[in-house]
């Protein structure tokens, strides 16, 4: 190995740190915060077929970006993540819907894999599986490109 490849997997280790550290603070607090979280449930979570037809008119409770062609969970999701597990706890029986958004036909998949990733941090963070519905990826409808790189979470 190389210096050029000790410092690239370097670099991997700690980028892999960093984002382990935000997720366990986010856990963390989700639990200091609750007196009785929920359980993660035993249902698969909804996609693809299974996602819901019509999309929720509520207002986003939640918005979280991602890096450019990366599903991997943002450093700075820490507030959107206390921010959506809140307004969760505030309405115990209402039902998450995670929305990816996309730019390109080509990050249609790439869309569904950022809502994943959103969806097991939620549930990583004591939100029942059963709740969370993760709904077919739309177009962005307008033409900055950080907007679709988003993830929206409503509750329903």
């Amino acid at each position: 190995m190389d210096d050029k490849d000790n410092s690239t997997a370097l670099a991997l280790g700690v980028v892999a740190g960093v984002t382990a550290l935000v997720i366990a603070l986010v856990l963390a607090l989700a639990i200091a915060e609750s007196a009785t979280p929920s359980a993660p449930g035993r249902q698969a979570v909804a996609s693809g077929s299974d996602a819901a037809v019509t999309r929720s008119a509520n207002p986003p409770v939640g918005v979280i970006h991602f890096a450019q062609a990366s599903a991997r969970l943002p450093a700075d999701l820490a507030p959107g993540l206390l921010k959506i597990l809140k307004a969760a706890r505030a309405a115990p029986a209402a039902k998450l819907r995670i929305s990816g958004f996309y730019r390109d036909k080509g990050e249609h998949t790439l869309a569904q894999q950022r809502a994943i990733a959103v969806s097991m941090a939620l549930i990583g963070a004591g939100v029942a599986q059963d709740r969370i519905l993760i709904e077919e990826p739309e177009a962005a409808k307008d033409d900055i490109p950080r907007q679709a790189r988003r993830i929206e979470v409503r509750l329903d």
